[in-house]
């Protein structure tokens, strides 16, 4: 998300959030994952998310001018809209982020050996409206 700059502030899941959400332990620890994304162009930041799912800490400290989500994120994007609705976060934009080849480069495919594993490329993200 933006903070008022023009670069962006990218939020990493803890590792103990990829395993309550998905059941399983990531395929790279938060820290390899926040450094594979200081290394992108813009990316002012890469900080770790909250501990505990549903505080919203980042978002409180940083308040951005916008939110990206993921794609697969709509949970998380109803979430965010109800506790602005409640006024228990600051009002910002909300986008959710479209996968650029939505059956080449999703984590399940790569992992189950249907594609080769390949880095995503994260400089054309395409937004959703």
């Amino acid at each position: 998300f933006s903070a008022g700059r023009d670069d962006l502030i990218v939020v990493v899941a803890r590792d103990s959030a990829v395993r309550d959400l998905k059941h399983k332990n990531p395929s790279e620890t938060q820290r390899q994952r926040a450094a594979a994304l200081r290394k992108i162009p813009r990316v002012w930041k890469a900080v770790l998310g909250d501990a505990a799912q549903g505080l919203y800490g980042v978002i409180k400290k940083w308040k951005p001018d916008a939110v990206c989500v993921g794609y697969d994120q709509k949970e998380f994007e109803r979430d965010i809209r109800k506790k602005i609705k409640a006024r228990e976060l600051p009002v910002f934009g909300i986008r959710r982020m479209r996968p650029e080849k939505r059956n080449h480069w999703h984590t399940s495919l790569l992992h189950s050996g249907q594609k080769e594993k390949k880095r995503i490329r994260t400089q054309r993200f395409k937004f959703s409206r």
